[in-house]
């Protein structure tokens, strides 16, 4: 195992230097770490964000810890992380982006030029390895042959269910920061197998690369904003779609 850095941040100075960092990358991994999963309907709140330059370098930023220790001021980090997740320019990969994408939506900040590994995964593989699942520890394990701090491992006391915000700062930054470097190292190897893919494709299909560059990567912000603002269906369309491509299998049945 090579050697890594994984930084608690809790100072102005640092979060600074992360943040021109990740903008002069032009890459980086993003995560959110929350007290629950019910972000949407104001349940869970943000506890802290994850940042990595590199799969040997990322960083664990808390904001609403209950454990007494030195941590910034949860506006001024949300305030001074925002414009590097609306910069264009820099590409944030993300694990189910659409979680991540929606946590930071519900507290006014929009993030562009995302990519998605458990999308790339989607893409490469599909339903061949259903059994696995697409999950960002089933993914660690299966391509990067590492076993992931657990979740369960870390917010589990002695003392019952607790949430992440309870978690002492040593050990969130261990779990959060490792999630945010091995994100960018899957980023990275999904990519090349991606791309080994392009070169494969017969020319008259579009390639796997081309599939997720276009169609799947752009859904991640699509998804996002279903899930966070509903979606309306016109049943009668849904209907007569669903007699149309019913028709349509019908004939190449045939």
């Amino acid at each position: 195992m090579g050697t890594f850095v994984d930084e608690l941040v809790t100072t102005k100075a640092r979060l600074d230097w992360w943040v021109a960092a990740c903008t002069k990358a032009g890459l980086c991994a993003f995560d959110t770490e929350t007290t629950g999963l019910s972000i949407v309907d104001g349940k869970d709140q943000l506890v802290g964000l994850c940042l990595a330059i590199s799969p040997e370098q990322g960083c664990y930023i808390p904001v609403a810890h209950t454990t007494d220790e030195t941590q910034l001021d949860f506006d001024f980090v949300v305030d001074t992380v925002a414009p590097l997740l609306a910069n264009a320019k820099v590409v944030k990969v993300m694990h189910n982006a659409s979680f991540d994408i929606n946590v930071m939506a519900m507290l006014g900040v929009r993030c562009v030029n995302v990519e998605d590994t458990q999308l790339m995964s989607y893409a490469l593989d599909g339903q061949k390895h259903r059994a696995r699942g697409h999950s960002f520890d089933a993914l660690c394990k299966f391509h990067l042959e590492h076993e992931s701090i657990r979740f369960e491992d870390v917010v589990l006391g002695e003392l019952g269910m607790r949430t992440f915000a309870d978690v002492q700062l040593e050990h969130a930054t261990a779990y959060a920061s490792e999630d945010a470097r091995k994100t960018l190292e899957l980023y990275h190897t999904l990519n090349r197998l991606l791309e080994d893919e392009e070169t494969s494709e017969a020319a008259c299909l579009p390639s796997l690369h081309d599939v997720h560059s276009h169609i799947d990567a752009p859904l991640a912000q699509v998804v996002a904003d279903m899930k966070r603002r509903g979606v309306q269906i016109d049943l009668d369309k849904l209907e007569e779609l669903d007699e149309q491509f019913g028709r349509k299998v019908a004939e190449a049945q045939e």
